[in-house]
């Protein structure tokens, strides 16, 4: 089975509230039973555009972040974020 997460967060980079880490403890024990388990860090409010993979105890993380202007609309819909999300629907294919 795979199984991909998204969030606005993920462990050792930004905010790490109880959603992170609960995120984090998921899916580490998903991995533990044997899950194909990746995790999606999308966020459109920070200062800089980064693309970058890492593997966080043994956890698939992609991170990708870009500038955007504040607008009420794009709090809403953000069509980056759309974008790169349908892709990486579409190249991992995950059950959940």
């Amino acid at each position: 089975m795979r199984v991909l997460t998204v969030a606005n967060s993920f462990p050792p980079v930004g905010y790490m509230g109880g959603a992170e880490v609960s995120n984090y403890h998921t899916c580490r024990g998903l991995i533990q039973g044997g899950v194909d388990c990746s995790v999606l860090v999308l966020n459109n409010r920070v200062s800089e555009m980064v693309n970058v993979w890492y593997e966080l105890d043994g956890i698939p993380v992609h991170r990708m972040t870009h500038r955007l202007a504040r607008h009420a609309l794009t709090d809403v819909f953000d069509p980056w974020i759309y974008r790169v999300t349908r892709a990486e629907l579409s190249r991992l294919k995950p059950d959940l």
